[in-house]
């Protein structure tokens, strides 16, 4: 029973999490329309049973979904009567946003990745003290060793940082993170072997695309990359995983004395480089890694002809679903 509980806590937690709303001089939405909750002479209001449908837009690719076309989402409608229309990210996120502040028109919820300065100086965010107060002491105490962290200098709170650590840590079973990621078909024709070093990797994937040319019609990519705009980063951070060190920014940190180095000048980094170079030179390198777009990376993924590449899981999973 107390499983059961623990875990209704969380996902109601999860769900008002997602409640951070935006604010704007229309205070029209769905929420409003749905319900039709106000009176004709403004002095009272009746709350319908009905469910809610919130715009939830998510600053990543991905597939657009009602969140009660899922099991949980399902779930969490039939507990709390609300459900979300998720709209994820076509093309450029910062054109996104700034359009949504030029017009000054948002979501209920949004999710802007890197450009929540940019809404956070437009004032496109409302206040959330109140509303935690009132309805969230469990997240606040969720919260509590982090909330001056992302207080503002005005005293108030405008977003939740997703997922802190609750009770004990359970680790991810899929891969969200940074990998060297390779096709099942590459390390089945070798017979599955261990790899530990890049050299090995790249040796496979150069083996296997000679001897296949193609994959179902069209022509093999070996090694590609997600370089375009702010996901450069993917790209640059790549030798500081090889090096073992896990993704700081542009630095590296030394665990025992605490000082940070650019990892862009050492040796990893140029080791890196070489072995990129290389493949270009042998023909194994996409010719269109530095010039497609997220979308076009996860076109080209999903296409079932990209041999390796490394990339967060995070970024390209929704290819997977194609």
């Amino acid at each position: 029973m107390f499983k059961k509980k623990a875990l209704l806590v969380l996902l109601l937690s999860a769900l008002f999490m997602f409640l951070v709303a935006c604010g704007g001089d229309d205070s029209d939405s769905s929420a409003g329309d749905d319900n039709g909750s106000s009176s004709d002479d403004g002095g009272s209001s009746e709350t319908s049973n009905e469910p809610i449908t919130y715009h939830y837009f998510i600053g990543t690719a991905g597939d657009d979904i009602n969140s009660n076309e899922t099991t949980i989402g399902k779930m969490l409608e039939d507990e709390t009567g609300v459900n979300f229309q998720t709209e994820y990210l076509v093309g450029d996120l910062m054109e996104k946003i700034g359009v949504m502040i030029a017009g000054g028109e948002y979501p209920d919820v949004v999710i802007p990745d890197h450009a929540i300065e940019m809404m956070l100086e437009a004032e496109a965010f409302i206040p959330l003290n109140d509303l935690l107060e009132e309805h969230g002491p469990n997240i606040l105490e969720m919260y509590s060793e982090y909330i001056d962290r992302f207080t503002m200098p005005d005293g108030n709170i405008y977003y939740l940082p997703i997922s802190p650590s609750i009770n004990e840590h359970v680790p991810n079973p899929n891969i969200d993170q940074g990998a060297f990621w390779i096709q099942r078909g590459v390390l089945k024709d070798a017979g599955f072997p261990e790899i530990t070093t890049l050299d090995e990797y790249l040796a496979l994937i150069k083996d296997y695309t000679d001897k296949n040319p193609e994959v179902d019609g069209m022509k093999t990519v070996p090694f590609t990359g997600l370089t375009y705009d702010t996901s450069f980063f993917t790209f640059s951070n790549t030798p500081n995983h090889l090096a073992g060190f896990p993704n700081d920014g542009s630095v590296q940190i030394d665990m025992d004395t605490h000082e940070a180095s650019v990892y862009a000048d050492k040796d990893e980094a140029k080791a890196y480089l070489k072995a990129l170079n290389e493949l270009n030179a042998e023909g194994y390198l996409d010719q269109e890694m530095f010039v497609m777009n997220n979308d076009d990376f996860l076109a080209k993924i999903s296409s079932g002809r990209v041999l390796g590449f490394f990339g967060y899981g995070w970024q390209w999973n929704t290819a997977l679903q194609r």
